[in-house]
């Protein structure tokens, strides 16, 4: 076929399955465009780590046996609402509010679900995330969060649609929101279903709903949006009816499984049988991976409902739940499930009429105080609504009706009640956040009451009305009252006795409050505050997958316990907090940092998505650790402000008690960030005290104190406390937390024994009751029994494995002790704890009472401290320029930190060396008492010899002994002499170098300060720079030096020209311009790791004098270059790949050096001809289409033209199209109109073709 000639017509059919859709991110653009259309995006990974830890459905025992009907369709109950066509990008919440919550509270309270006043809208939920203007989708997850905390309006309240108003109206007035409060959640599910015990567990809650009921249940998933084009084969049940046999792998789409069909069929390997029992993937195993009989029936609301599928309906067979995503399959082979109440009765609300012009600005929060003298609130009920949210409009959305900038709300506080005593007086607060540093938006609060619904209905009004919001700041109203409320209580006085290996079960009992009651444990951190010292660790740097949103895995030297799970390795994030898993948050995806700080599993010292890791900041996460504690350390910079510092550090021991460490930190008194801990349960999650206030003093420490549960007994939500003890147990208290049906709860704390006597114990250990290092510990108890008969002639002993204590007294004769009776016995037994005991040790004490021919077992647990002696810095006073010289004699002052919990007497301290050049003169010093976390200074005296030469490193010891046996060891190096870069090398030979910018310095000869060479910034243009960079690893706190000559443009005002900028670590130190003459510059630099980095850079315009700088004699602190090591997992990558192809492979690179590096990666292509032999070539030849996009679940019929763009009058005689996966090609015509004739269509159709049109001559031309 000849160039020139254009190519009339082909025609096919395409079935796009899976480019357009929406959105569930809780905060990014989804508006992918892709030739003029919007495309999806799927859920981002910490909306699925968050779904992942949800509650799993448990299939009770009884219905292991049970009988189930072959099919179950709840699509015939009146509770599932009419389908519909969703509005924007609201797809989680049509699946998740408008399908499955109205289902499940309309089969719950027997409603019918075809009228508007039992359905619920989906943009109520949808609309507090979307931005206001509808741009992200929202996953289900935040929705759930508001149906259980505020609950959601049916659609008459909401104004008559489900997206009455739509993406950026908030709903307003008092009567509608408490309306909502009615309607609620008490929890979400998750339910695996890619084993048939998960698919069985399943289909009984469609058929029943786990309660032996007639009518069932529905979920909700996420899997790819799909178009319905497969149909059920002749023949089987249900044919023709509409069926997905598989769905892509971007979970961009939520949908609703309404019932199943155990009889549909699908032949996946086309050997025209249908079985289950045949490995059809290839995988050696059959599995539900390999089933072609049986599915699901679903509904969704995207891409034409009720045109797609079935009326909206389709099937999806049961192998779609088993595939991976990616492979076929939903997203994490699991189902999401809804516990609905009935009715929730809110006893307490508060009434707000708000102002404000920026909503996104503000957050609304509810407090409580028990003393009615107190200014601000003792507890804190958070909401996540009206929490910085809906973009930059009114109250009510919008930006231009005045009336939208008022809106009336309510919110449930019944929660508050909790903490205080029914018919006391208490305060009552409404706070309003203001986060607008650049004033933004104004506000005041018009009104704000609480109304009593405990009997009747009483409106308390604040007497304070129309109160402007503090600008960036917080406003605080309250109010005083009386609530006399039903405040639910714990029946149970004690627990009966558990004997180990015995199983156990004790049923929780519950009064007053409404039922149903839910119990939890409370699994509650102690806390402490102190000053200690910040551990400044550089023995393990840990480099994460990437510095915005990285982790990286760091195994540890000991099992860690945290919230009943122990773990043998840590996961470090960025985002300053460890977590237990490698999951990926990536923050700026994600609206709602709380929802993700209560429902994922963490230990977060800073958790903050502005951190970053800048290199040129020298930001780095460093850890180092043994088998006594794990320390990771963060130095970080804020997003795009790399003059904001943050370092922090935390601290595991294997006692489960958690240190966090607060540094220098450099950062707005309004970012936010949450100091705490996690279980992820979103029911046992802690703040520490520092959270609300600005930021964390100097030094500050905060200590974290574990409870001790016994891990292998367990309380499920009805109350059921049962397991097997493994162990004895004596006394351990358990608190148990019951929350009735609106929301109110009530503590208490029982103690739970293996035995039938509890044991009190007291500790002297010293002068106090602090177990310390090489002190004898004496231990009293006091012994309850409570069995039902007195136990004569007992005797009680003590003992223990552990090495590091000496038991001394371990038996006390007991006598008989009376039932019921608590009986003392002081001093009873004594224990010698070891100098050698590590800080914060655990200690375990195995206890046995014998008497009536019976033993009882117990277990005593403690921690013992010890100090901790390292050194902190090391300074050189030789009263001349602070550093070693040959033949120089000077003092050494080491400063000395106790970061123990123990105080260290009479500490002796000897300096030793064995480097032949270093004479040490006085070699000890003592020190007296040295407390814990604090800092003393130990002086030295040595010589240096004259044969030292510059830059010679000696190595030291300093060996430290105290009272007790108390012994430990560090080590420090110095360096002799200055180090000088004086460039008399005649290049950048003698340290390792390194250049950015626009061009690379140079040695020049022209101007030297001293000798025949110095360096030269590089010859750059307007708009352009040129650095000269050293990574140094700095030996001893010291200074850097350097001879600076600059001739450029002088700016008289604020040398933002051209310039020469000096930085430490990304921290500018200095700035000149103008014409200046060689001079000296000296700056400070800290023990560690340090970026030096000195850039010339130029503006937009004028250019003076030499339009340079120049560098001379650069004097080093005592350091070693911090040299850089690239290695690569591949010598080679060889690929042979055709035009508009993409191909994949990894190359792994690693910095095994000690330095930063910066590189750059190039490909070597050789080109290829698009040739038939010879030379000959149509290179640039190109098909042409006449549409630009295409939609998914649409059929088209699409016309290309093909044009020959040869050179040398070649032909063409071959054209090759592959279709993607998920394209289907119907049929296609000929190419025509060719010179010489036709391309001739080779017939393929079918999903993911490759089609070839071939056209030649009797003699072979095209």
């Amino acid at each position: 076929m000849k160039r020139g000639l254009s190519i009339s017509l082909l025609l096919f059919t395409l079935i796009i399955i899976s480019y357009h859709s929406q959105s569930q991110d809780l905060k990014r653009n989804t508006c992918n465009i892709e030739h003029g259309f919007q495309t999806l995006m799927p859920l981002t990974p910490q909306e699925e780590m968050i779904l992942k830890k949800l509650p799993e459905l448990k299939l009770p025992p009884e219905y292991r046996n049970r009988d189930l009907p072959i099919v179950v369709d709840n699509s015939e109950q009146p509770y599932l609402r009419p389908v519909f066509n969703q509005e924007q990008y609201c797809c989680g919440q049509a699946a998740g509010i408008a399908y499955n919550f109205t289902y499940e509270i309309d089969r719950e309270r027997n409603l019918p679900a075809d009228v508007a006043q039992n359905q619920y809208p989906t943009h109520f939920t949808w609309n507090w995330l979307n931005s206001g203007y509808g741009w992200y989708g929202v996953s289900y997850l935040h929705s759930f969060q508001v149906l259980k905390h505020c609950g959601d309006p049916n659609v008459v309240d909401y104004g008559g649609t489900l997206a009455y108003g739509g993406p950026e109206r908030w709903m307003s007035g008092y009567d509608e929101y408490y309306n909502s409060m009615h309607n609620r959640i008490s929890n979400v599910f998750q339910l695996h279903v890619n084993t048939p015990e998960g698919l069985l567990t399943f289909k009984h809650w469609i058929h029943d709903h786990l309660e032996v009921d007639t009518v069932g249940g529905v979920a909700c998933f996420y899997a790819q949006y799909m178009g319905a084009s497969t149909q059920l084969p002749p023949g089987t049940p249900e044919e023709g009816k509409y069926v997905l046999t598989y769905f892509g792998g971007s979970p961009n789409h939520a949908m609703t499984i309404v019932g199943y069909h155990d009889s549909i069929r699908y032949d996946y390997n086309n050997d025209g049988q249908y079985t289950n029992d045949i490995d059809i993937n290839g995988d050696g195993v059959v599995d539900m991976k390999d089933w072609e009989i049986g599915g699901f029936k679903m509904v969704q609301s995207y891409g034409g409902v009720p045109g797609w599928g079935d009326q909206g309906f389709a099937y999806m067979m049961y192998k779609t739940v088993a595939d991976d995503l990616g492979d076929g399959g939903i997203w994490n082979h699991c189902v999401h499930i809804l516990d609905v109440k009935e009715d929730c009765e809110p006893q307490l609300t508060m009434k707000v009429i708000l102002k404000h012009t920026c909503r996104d600005k503000i957050k609304v929060t509810a407090g409580i105080s028990p003393n009615i003298n107190d200014i601000r609130p003792e507890y804190i009920l958070e909401f996540p609504i009206f929490n910085y949210q809906g973009g930059p409009m009114y109250m009510q959305g919008g930006t231009s009706q005045e009336e939208n900038k008022t809106i009336e709300l309510g919110l449930d506080i019944t929660p508050l009640l909790s903490e205080i005593t029914p018919g006391q007086n208490a305060k009552f607060f409404l706070q309003v956040d203001e986060d607008d540093p650049v004033n933004a938006g104004t506000g005041e609060i018009i009104y704000y009451a609480i109304i009593d619904y405990t009997n009747g209905v009483n409106e308390i009004p604040c007497p304070q009305t129309n109160v402007p919001l503090n600008e960036n700041d917080t406003i605080i109203l309250p109010i005083t009252a009386s609530i006399n409320f039903d405040k639910v209580t714990i029946v149970n006085n004690t627990l009966p006795p558990a004997p180990v290996g015995v199983p156990y079960s004790c049923q929780m009992i519950a009064s007053n409050g409404v039922s149903p009651y839910r119990w939890h444990l409370y699994k509650h951190y102690e806390e402490t505050s102190f000053t200690g010292t910040f551990p400044a660790i550089t023995q393990t740097q840990l480099t994460p997958s990437n510095n915005v949103s990285g982790f990286i895995t760091q195994q540890l030297d000991f099992s860690f316990p945290f919230y009943d799970s122990s773990y043998t390795s840590i996961t470090v994030h960025v985002d300053g907090y460890l977590m237990f898993d490698e999951q990926l948050y990536p923050y700026p995806y994600f609206n709602d940092d709380m929802v993700l700080f209560t429902t994922t599993r963490h230990i977060s010292p800073f958790m903050t998505q502005e951190l970053r890791l800048y290199s040129s900041q020298g930001d780095k996460i460093w850890y180092d650790g043994d088998q006594y504690s794990a320390t990771f350390r963060w130095k970080a910079s804020l997003e795009n402000q790399s003059d904001k510092e943050v370092n922090i550090a935390v601290k595991l021991y294997p006692s489960g008690v958690i240190e966090y460490y607060y540094g220098n930190i450099n950062v707005v008194d309004n970012l936010f960030w949450i100091p705490g801990i996690s279980d992820g349960n979103d029911e046992n999650y802690q703040f520490v005290s520092l959270y609300n206030d600005t930021l964390p003093y100097p030094n500050q420490v905060i200590r974290l104190y574990p409870y001790d549960y016994p891990s292998e007994i367990s309380l499920s939500e009805e109350g059921v406390y049962s397991g097997t003890p493994q162990q004895a147990y004596n006394g351990v208290d358990i608190t148990f937390r019951v929350t009735d049906n609106n929301f109110i709860y009530n503590y208490k704390t029982l103690p739970f024994s293996s035995s039938g006597i509890v044991i009190e114990d007291s500790i002297i250990s010293g002068n106090d009751n602090i177990l310390e290092y090489g002190e004898t510990a004496y231990l009293s108890v006091a012994l309850t029994n409570i069995e039902e008969n007195p136990i004569s002639d007992a005797t009680m002993t003590i003992s223990s494995t552990d090495s590091l204590i000496i038991i001394t007294d371990s038996v006390e004769y007991l006598g008989t002790l009376p039932v019921g009776q608590t009986m003392p016995f002081i001093n009873a037994f004594s224990f010698d704890i070891l100098p050698n005991i590590p800080n914060a040790y655990p200690i375990t004490l195995e206890t046995s009472i014998t008497g009536n021919r019976q033993t009882w077992i117990s277990n005593l647990f403690y921690i013992a401290y010890a100090p901790d002696l390292g050194i902190s810095e090391v300074i050189i006073e030789d009263g001349v320029n602070g550093r070693l010289d040959p033949g120089e004699t000077t003092d050494i002052h080491v400063l000395i930190q106790n970061a123990g919990g123990a105080t260290a007497n009479n500490i002796n301290t000897t300096l030793s060396s064995v480097d032949p050049l270093i004479t040490i003169n006085v070699y000890q010093d003592t020190i007296d008492l040295l407390e814990p976390y604090s800092i003393q200074t130990v002086v030295y005296n040595v010589t240096v010899s004259e044969d030292a030469t510059i830059g010679h490193i000696i190595d030291f010891e300093l060996d430290m002994v105290a009272d007790l046996g108390y012994a430990t060891q560090d080590q420090f190096s110095l360096m002799v002499g200055l180090t000088v870069e004086d460039f008399e090398t005649g290049g950048f030979s003698s340290f390792c170098w390194g250049f950015d910018g626009d061009k690379d310095w140079m040695i020049n000869d022209i101007f030297p300060y001293e000798g025949i060479f110095c360096a030269k910034s590089g010859n750059i243009s307007h708009n352009q720079e040129s650095s000269l960079i050293i990574d140094l690893n700095v030996l001893e706190n010291g200074e850097i030096g350097f001879f600076k000559k600059v001739s450029c443009e002088d700016d008289q005002n604020n040398d933002d020209y051209d310039y020469l900028a000096f930085y430490i670590d990304g921290y500018e130190m200095g700035r000149w311009d103008g014409q200046i003459d060689w001079s000296q510059e000296t700056f400070p630099i800290t023990t560690g790791f340090h970026r030096v980095k000195w850039n010339y850079h130029k503006d937009q315009s004028v250019s003076t004098a030499f339009d340079c700088i120049w560098l001379d004699f650069i004097s080093l602190p005592s350091c070693t270059d911090a040299i850089p090591q690239l290695i690569f997992n591949l010598d080679s990558i060889s690929k042979a790949m055709k035009p508009d192809k993409t191909d994949i492979d990894t190359l792994i690179m690693t910095n095994a050096g000690d330095g930063d590096i910066k590189y750059g990666i190039w490909i070597s292509a050789i080109p290829g001809n698009i040739s038939g032999n010879g030379n000959r070539s149509v290179l640039g030849s190109y098909l042409e289409c006449d549409l630009e996009a295409i939609n998914s679940g649409e059929s088209y019929i699409l016309n290309l033209t093909v044009y020959n763009a040869s050179d040398d009058n070649e032909w063409i005689r071959d054209i090759n199209i592959d279709f993607p996966d998920g394209m289907e090609v119907d049929t296609a015509t000929n190419f025509t109109g060719g010179s010489l004739g036709d391309l001739v269509y080779d017939g393929t159709t079918g999903y993911g073709v490759s089609v070839n049109w071939h056209g030649e001559d009797p003699n072979g031309w095209g």
